[in-house]
């Protein structure tokens, strides 16, 4: 699976709202990442139970971008917990990588409160995120300075 830049807003939306301005759609971005992110994390920690686990990966259908919805759709029917498991932690990475893309591109764009969704959504995923990729991330949301 391989993050293009390209995808940042790019919207696989069944409802995609043609009038919404290119603002309008980075906010939705900035949304839907957290609750990738948020989903991944819950994920992780054992909250899902298989019914709960499916109805999670439809509702992420219209939140991030094709190749992510569908490896967890390829997840969501695997009976294997192991390679479920390995196909999510692809997933982790891949929305890491959208999340630093997104930010580095976008993040002055958004308002405070969606900057916040942000900063929740690397939260989410920083236990399991590379030191590197963290810091990265940390840098261009200014809560890291250079040295």
């Amino acid at each position: 699976m391989e993050f293009k830049k390209e995808n940042l807003l790019t919207v696989y939306t069944s409802y995609k709202d043609d009038t919404a301005t290119t603002e309008e759609t980075i906010e939705y971005r900035a949304m839907g990442l957290y609750k990738i992110a948020e989903f991944l994390n819950d994920y992780f920690n054992g909250k899902y139970n298989e019914k709960i686990f499916q109805m999670r990966c439809e509702w992420c259908r219209v939140q991030l971008d094709k190749p992510f919805f569908d490896k967890l759709t390829e997840a969501s029917k695997c009976q294997d917990q192991e390679q479920r498991l390995k196909i999510m932690q692809e997933l982790h990475v891949y929305v890491e990588d959208f999340l630093i893309a997104f930010c580095e591109e976008y993040f002055k764009q958004v308002d405070k409160k969606n900057q916040k969704w942000l900063i929740y959504a690397a939260h989410f995923l920083h236990f399991r995120m590379e030191s590197e990729k963290l810091d990265k991330f940390f840098y261009i949301t200014g809560m890291l300075k250079k040295e």
